[in-house]
């Protein structure tokens, strides 16, 4: 129930922030979508204050360095829809899609791996353990949504047959 207070907060907060400031509609959610990853994570975890002192600024590291695999994610994504919807995905589009899926898979394996590190040194294998099963199950949760919601390429359109030939 705390945690649902507090998005709300952060929700009522973020949407008058975004007027005042003339922020664009993905960073604030992105925005309000941290700030509900941080709810949970910290009602999952239940640091005691001296933990949650040294915790959550390396919390914040890690998030901010995340940021950018989130940022390369999402223009992967638009280059995507935007080819889908005009019907301008070619072969040499989906190559250079594929590589940079796999690259940005690389690079935040290469961030958590990086993080892990500093996690372990100042906190017990379980915390940290309990921390990452936390983040990669969100993490699931949002790459369920994307497999829901972005459609599969196109068929390669077939080739013309020869008149009065009827392929079955």
């Amino acid at each position: 129930m705390k945690s649902v207070r507090l998005v709300l907060v952060v929700v009522l907060s973020a949407v008058s922030l975004q007027a005042w400031s003339g922020r664009n509609a993905m960073e604030v959610e992105r925005d309000l979508f941290q700030a509900g990853r941080k709810a949970v994570v910290a009602e999952a975890l239940m640091l005691q204050p001296e933990q949650a002192e040294l915790f959550w600024p390396l919390y914040n590291k890690y998030r901010d360095d995340m940021r950018g695999v989130g940022d390369r994610t999402y223009k992967l994504l638009k280059t995507y829809a935007d080819g889908y919807i005009n019907g301008t995905l070619t072969d040499q589009v989906a190559s250079k899609l594929i590589d940079e899926s796999i690259k940005i898979d690389r690079d935040k394996l290469k961030l958590t791996r990086k993080h892990l590190k500093i996690f372990r040194r100042q906190f017990p294998d379980l915390l940290v353990a309990r921390f990452f099963q936390l983040e990669s199950k969100l993490d699931a949760l949002v790459a369920a949504e994307l497999a829901r919601d972005v459609p599969l390429v196109p068929k390669q359109n077939p080739p013309e047959a020869p008149a009065g030939l009827q392929i079955q």
